[in-house]
């Protein structure tokens, strides 16, 4: 008995007070805010790569949040197990759902899900290096941190492109192809990190007649595509046959208020593994 009291009391269940007994806890109150820490760059400089959202201030939004993670408690023992390998069906199906509405039917054979889009990032950029060790990849002259990191890691050489206020400037990609036959074109069309540009429908129709042109996969990085007002359909959407594309749910949920996967359509031409979310991504 007495060691059942202690489980309870430890799981927050009940409540003890000496004299008076062991009470039934009530509904948990929301933690009281705290202040919150300094920026990141006031406590260490400017840190530029990377975007975050700010700390929540808001005492309603702290007791949804915590209600949030409450609810997943009854799931907790199967989500910290490992995982299945790209995903399991009932992810991957919410990944296709999330994709609908670009993609109608998007098969959840094409898609792959991953711990996060450094993960994806990563793994897209060793199938393609496995075939070429020294391997090119073209992207915006000032592109996203992660992306050097992997490349760095990976000893791929980038190209940087010029870009202007509608991004990757197509004649000069067109030029990259012909002199560096890269092995893939980087880039993030829809709000631009660092920059924020966003690719009109037109500048993405000629950087996928281009990639088309010299056969180069494009890794789409789509991590703020549900971000706009007025959403721009995807670089994949004019080249899905080429496109390794990864929306970024961490990226929109962190930002906004995700889960991240990648995945690609039509025939896996690039390498053996399945056209995941990323490639038509």
């Amino acid at each position: 008995m007495t060691r059942a009291y202690n489980e309870a009391r430890e799981r927050g269940l009940i409540e003890a007070r000496v004299g008076s007994g062991s009470y039934v806890r009530g509904e948990p109150r929301p933690p009281k805010m705290t202040t919150p820490l300094p920026p990141p760059e006031v406590r260490r400089g400017a840190d530029m790569s990377m975007n975050l959202p700010p700390e929540p201030a808001d005492t309603a939004l702290a007791a949804q949040m915590q209600a949030g993670l409450a609810a997943l408690q009854p799931r907790l023992p199967e989500l910290l197990r490992y995982q299945e390998f790209g995903g399991s069906i009932r992810d991957r199906e919410a990944g296709a759902n999330w994709l609908s509405r670009h993609w109608p039917e998007v098969p959840v054979t094409r898609l792959q899900v991953c711990s996060g889009a450094q993960s994806a990032l990563l793994s897209i950029l060793t199938l393609l290096k496995a075939t070429e060790p020294d391997a090119v990849v073209c992207c915006a002259a000032l592109t996203y941190p992660g992306l050097r990191a992997v490349a760095g890691q990976l000893g791929i050489r980038l190209v940087g492109l010029p870009v202007d206020e509608a991004g990757i400037d197509p004649e000069a990609f067109a030029a990259a192809c012909a002199r560096y036959s890269p092995r893939a074109l980087y880039c993030n069309p829809t709000l631009h990190n660092p920059t924020t540009y966003t690719m009109p429908p037109a500048r993405r129709e000629a950087i996928a007649e281009v990639a088309r042109h010299y056969q180069v996969p494009i890794i789409e990085d789509d991590a703020y595509a549900a971000l706009p007002r007025q959403p721009v359909a995807p670089l994949a959407s004019y080249a899905p046959e080429l496109t390794y594309y990864m929306p970024g749910w961490p990226s929109v949920w962190a930002r906004a208020c995700g889960w991240p996967m990648w995945w690609r359509r039509g025939r896996p031409s690039h390498g053996a593994w399945p056209a995941p979310c990323a490639r038509p991504r």
